[in-house]
């Protein structure tokens, strides 16, 4: 295999990694669009960093899950196998079905509170059929149309930033633009470290909101350079009612039902 700067294989693979980082900035959008539903189905914050944090979690991490999947489905095969035109309806594809899942898992949250699992699978599976089965026909046209929409917005963006790629490649968005989503993906972090370790409320309520998230706490890296005292830390974490603090006292006698 010629993979020589000049050899047409190399030539089609740098045109491909091209389009799919545009292919990608397209999905980035559509996936911010889609996961405002599971900040409209959570309790919004109450303070300005609780709102700061999230935009910024929001947008990294909403950008860094897709672009995860551009790294371990659509590059490793724009290298594999450098033809434009399979490329292009595989990758369409495999976006249509991430954008489904993450649909359905946006649906069940909205609904239950929580993402897809296996532990609540029965539950999931109930909320399902009852959707279904209240209307099938029309719930039934309603899902394929827009999967249907979904693979049609996947072959037009798809298709058109192949076609004008030589003209995109003159934009500096993307440069401007990943800086942008780098910058809030580290302060997403950093404000979780600062959150976790004061038992900011605010922001670690938010830590399962977004599908996938894993915000980072360095509990065991502060305390180990003396900046966290584990135990205030566990006390404020724990909610410690103590026999004091109950005001309710039964009855002496509870009166009986007549036989």
């Amino acid at each position: 295999m010629n993979l020589s700067a000049h050899s047409p294989f190399s030539s089609k693979a740098s045109q491909l990694l091209s389009w799919g980082h545009w292919f990608t900035f397209a999905n980035i959008g559509l996936v911010l669009l889609i996961t405002l539903s599971y900040l409209a189905a959570d309790k919004a914050p109450t303070t300005a960093l609780g709102w700061l944090y999230m935009l910024v979690t929001w947008l990294s991490h909403t950008s860094f899950i897709t672009f995860c999947v551009f790294v371990l489905s659509i590059f490793p095969l724009s290298l594999i196998f450098p033809y434009p035109r399979h490329i292009r309806g595989m990758a369409a594809c495999i976006a249509t079905l991430g954008i489904t899942v993450l649909g359905v898992d946006a649906f069940v949250y909205f609904q239950l509170g929580y993402h897809l699992n296996l532990q609540a699978l029965p539950e999931i599976l109930s909320l399902f059929w009852k959707t279904i089965s209240s209307s099938p026909a029309i719930n039934s046209l309603i899902v394929l149309a827009m999967i249907a929409a979904i693979l049609g917005f996947e072959l037009i963006v798809g298709n058109h930033a192949w076609r004008h790629l030589e003209r995109l490649k003159c934009y500096s968005f993307p440069k401007f633009a990943s800086t942008i989503l780098v910058t809030c993906f580290a302060t997403s972090h950093i404000m979780h470290i600062w959150a976790d370790a004061n038992s900011y409320f605010d922001i670690t309520m938010q830590d399962n909101v977004l599908p996938l998230s894993y915000p980072t706490t360095a509990k065991t890296l502060l305390a180990r350079h003396e900046l966290l005292d584990m135990q205030e830390y566990n006390q404020a974490r724990s909610l410690n009612v103590g026999p004091n603090e109950v005001n309710y006292h039964p009855p002496a006698s509870l009166a009986s039902c007549p036989a």
